[in-house]
């Protein structure tokens, strides 16, 4: 609607819905005029005041949106029926924080939002409120690690034809250990050593360390540890 002239235009919404009923939840305009319009079950529509043209931010993790509002550095932030989403604009990117990164819960409950005015933001949710300050946050990077060396029983291992890596560990070979070589350690990039017992853990060669995977065998007189991908099942 035109608050100038009261005209009222309607909005065509039903290509955006895969065809769901359309059920608002959250309406909220942020600094730059868009409006934003959470629902119940079909996401994050955006729609643009300028061009008329409605958008479906489909990064949201959750598509049951319960709370919208803007920070002081003009992120939007989404509680979800799953999680909290910040929008940053300057990247176009969705981050979402979980109950494991700090913010008490999962489950923030519809239009129970407020920004105080030393811009500390407000949810509430099924755990209680949520308040922080998102200059505060620090920006979750992902750093991926590279594994450079390897150490059996604190020698540096040497890639070599039937020994315990068959090429330099930048190539993540497979890693075969004898049943009494108990103690090993990765070579991280930057120097980060990590010590790790025999059979319990396998390092993800771009990601995390992964715990709780089995040998290839456990047959006594040795033990081979599988690139990530190639484990067997079971």
């Amino acid at each position: 609607m035109d608050p100038a002239t009261g005209e009222k235009q309607a909005l065509e919404i039903d290509p955006y819905l895969n065809g769901q009923v359309f059920i608002p939840t959250a309406l909220f305009e942020d600094a730059e005029g868009f409006i934003w319009i959470g629902t119940f079950n079909t996401g994050l529509l955006r729609y643009s005041q300028l061009t008329g043209k409605i958008e479906r931010m489909s990064d949201v993790i959750c598509n049951d949106i319960t709370s919208i509002t803007e920070d002081s550095q003009g992120n939007v932030w989404i509680g979800t029926m799953y999680g909290l989403s910040k929008y940053d604009r300057t990247v176009d990117r969705f981050t979402t924080y979980y109950a494991s990164d700090g913010i008490g819960g999962n489950q923030f409950n519809e239009r129970s939002v407020c920004r105080l005015p030393d811009h500390t933001l407000v949810f509430g949710g099924t755990h209680g409120l949520t308040l922080f300050n998102p200059i505060d946050i620090t920006t979750r990077r992902q750093i991926p690690l590279f594994v450079e060396g390897l150490k059996v029983h604190n020698q540096f291992v040497k890639a070599a034809p039937g020994g315990i890596i068959e090429t330099t560990m930048v190539h993540s070979p497979p890693i075969k250990l004898a049943y009494n070589e108990i103690i090993y350690s990765y070579i991280m990039q930057h120097w980060i050593i990590v010590n790790i017992p025999v059979c319990s853990t396998v390092i993800n060669w771009r990601g995390s360390i992964r715990t709780g995977w089995r040998p290839e065998t456990t047959d006594r007189h040795f033990i081979r540890i599988c690139r990530p991908g190639i484990i067997p099942s079971g």
